[in-house]
């Protein structure tokens, strides 16, 4: 399905925010990526590792380049074995822990990152073009980096958060 993305992203600085809220791993490949466009694998599991990933499908998905909180987006759901195969193709990868969190009504996706990535928290916003334009940050955020291309999934597969200078963290 193809559909327009609208989304705001924060760099999270309480992780308190976090206590109680449910959590899946969320395992991303990139298996192209240039100009702002990603070609991305995405396979999900539960975080407490009941069920097998390798039986659930996945996701392909094309994403175009992202302009302020906009950018398209289009998924196809794929069956597990073609999710396993591509994976394996994927040079770059990005794994983390999404979250779940419910704060003034609005529904957020907070991303802790892992491996690579590991010590990186984003919260999302994801929503309509005009809810997206007017949610406000969340006080437990530090600042806003929707428009920060080096906290793209598919940047932060090739350019892990870990690599990055201490006076960038």
């Amino acid at each position: 399905m193809t559909e327009q993305e609208f989304e705001r992203r924060f760099l999270v600085s309480d992780q308190r925010v976090l206590q109680g809220t449910s959590s899946v791993v969320i395992e991303q490949g990139y298996l192209w990526a240039r100009g702002g466009y990603a070609i991305r694998i995405r396979r999900t599991r539960p975080e407490d590792g009941e069920g097998t990933a390798s039986d659930d499908p996945g996701v392909f998905a094309l994403k175009g380049p992202r302009t302020h909180a906009h950018r398209l987006e289009h998924e196809v759901l794929l069956p597990a074995e073609h999710v396993t195969a591509l994976l394996q193709q994927a040079n770059y990868r990005v794994v983390k822990r999404r979250h779940a969190l419910i704060f003034r009504g609005d529904l957020w996706s907070i991303d802790v990152f892992l491996e690579q990535n590991e010590g990186l928290i984003i919260a999302e916003f994801e929503g309509s073009e005009q809810a997206v334009a007017s949610v406000v940050q969340p006080h437990w955020c530090s600042r806003e980096v929707t428009d920060e291309r080096e906290y793209d999934n598919e940047n932060l597969a090739r350019l892990p958060y870990a690599t990055w200078p201490p006076s960038e963290h």
